[in-house]
Parts: structure tokens; C-alpha cells; sequence
């Protein structure tokens, strides 16, 4: 990473942290938090969050395997209010800022 991205991903982290309306397709809303240990609170799975590569990565697990752990990598808005992200099979995965 350029210096300049390296010294600005600890400051997407901690903006990205709190309260997210979290939804699917644009349905199944349902307020989230990103946590500052890097794990999500309000989805029915274990869950957590990091950045890489200047993307917010959201990954969970759709059953006990590891095979079944699943990732997006989500475009974050420069102002950090808002992310969205393209499943592997076409879902729309989109957060909104949920004011504090």
C-alpha cells in the first residue's frame, strides 16, 4: 500500500465502527455494529469485518466447515457514511450510516 493509504487505513476503521442499516437485495433490513474488535453484532452468524485494500471486507459462515465461510469486499463512500458490495452470487450487500 502507498504510504498515504497505509497511514489513512486505521482512520476507514475507526470511522467504520458503530451502527450500520445493514441490508440484502435491498431487503432483510436489519441494524448491524461493527465492532472495534473487528467482529459484527446483529447478524444471525458469527461474523466479522476488516479492511484491505482500502475495501471493507464483511466475511461470515454459512455453516461449521470452513469451506463455508463467505467474504464481500464493499466500496466505502469517502465520507464513511455509507458501503456496498456484490455477493459471489449477485446479491446486493449495501450499509447506511445510522446516525449516532
Amino acid at each position: 500500500a502507498s504510504p498515504s493509504l497505509a497511514r489513512d487505513l486505521p482512520n476507514t476503521a475507526r470511522r467504520l465502527t458503530g451502527r450500520w442499516e445493514y441490508s440484502l437485495d435491498f431487503r432483510n433490513e436489519r441494524v448491524i455494529t461493527l465492532r472495534p474488535d473487528g467482529r459484527i453484532d446483529g447478524l444471525d452468524v458469527p461474523a466479522t469485518w476488516s479492511i484491505r485494500s482500502g475495501r471493507l471486507v464483511l466475511r461470515w459462515c454459512e455453516g461449521t466447515a470452513t469451506d463455508q465461510t463467505r467474504s464481500v469486499r464493499c466500496f466505502v463512500a469517502a465520507d464513511a457514511r455509507w458501503f456496498v458490495g456484490r455477493s459471489a452470487g449477485g446479491a446486493i450487500i449495501r450499509g447506511v450510516r445510522v446516525e449516532r
